[in-house]
């Protein structure tokens, strides 16, 4: 019985541990799930690849140095490269329709 709560409680502080990422990788992971939903995926998908790429890049980053100014500034160049492929997406599809 000791030994199980002794268990829990390394658990418990392991899981306490754990550092929750930062708004700028939540708001990339979000930039990126709204360009892939988007005609990103289908119109400019090597936009999209390379936007996927920074976010791995940026999620790397985190996993290694967690909440460090190197994985905000990873972060915001995954959400900007997402901004950047869903709009690219947009233009192209709008100029598609145009054509």
């Amino acid at each position: 019985m000791k030994r199980l709560a002794s268990l829990l409680l390394l658990g418990s502080v392991v899981a306490c541990g754990a550092t929750p990422p930062p708004k700028e990788l939540v708001d990339a992971r979000g930039a990126f799930e709204r360009a892939k939903g988007g005609p990103a995926a289908t119109e400019t998908p090597a936009v999209l690849h390379e936007a996927q790429k920074s976010l791995d890049h940026a999620e790397a980053v985190f996993s290694d140095d967690g909440d460090a100014p190197t994985t905000v500034d990873a972060a915001y160049v995954a959400r900007r490269k997402a901004e950047l492929a869903e709009a690219a997406g947009r233009l192209a599809l709008l100029e598609k329709e145009k054509a």
